[in-house]
């Protein structure tokens, strides 16, 4: 019985623990620009809705045209298809959150050959939104940040 509440403390803690490792990202944002010289200056303000049901952490960004859903389920990371694009293209989606950062692998396929993977963490700088991709797609380098303004 001793094991058993053991086994039962320690799945609680980690469970507790992993609740808030996904950091608080919702709101509405504007301004977002590069802190990268030479990279573009900026793009569409997004609206980030955000909730967490017990078991999984929802994020909905919006954009000006277009929205994206990420969910990310239980204590490791989750994976799911990314938006079909109408071309023979498949992205791949890996989802964690850990201290406070959302990350974003992604891995890019054009007719079953990988095209690329970039990895995007999304984070909180005060109440400004932070977000850093690096990878290769293509055969080119990225390596970029922006910051956007809370409104």
């Amino acid at each position: 019985m001793t094991q058993f509440r053991f086994v039962l403390t320690v799945l609680i803690f980690v469970t507790s623990v992993t609740t808030f490792a996904c950091p608080t990202l919702k709101g509405r944002y504007a301004q977002c620009r590069s802190t990268v010289e030479g990279n573009l200056p900026e793009f569409d303000d997004v609206a980030i809705t955000q909730k967490f049901d017990g078991v999984k952490h929802t994020f909905l960004f919006k954009y000006s045209d277009y929205t994206t859903k990420y969910v990310i389920k239980g204590l490791g990371p989750t994976f799911q298809k990314g938006p079909d694009v109408g071309a023979p293209v498949d992205v791949n989606l890996e989802l964690s959150c850990d201290a406070g950062v959302l990350s974003i692998k992604e891995e890019t396929l054009f007719e079953g050959e990988n095209m690329g993977t970039s990895i995007t963490k999304y984070s909180q700088n005060g109440s400004n939104l932070s977000i850093k991709t690096t990878g290769t797609i293509d055969g080119v380098e990225i390596n970029d940040s922006f910051e956007c303004i809370a409104l």
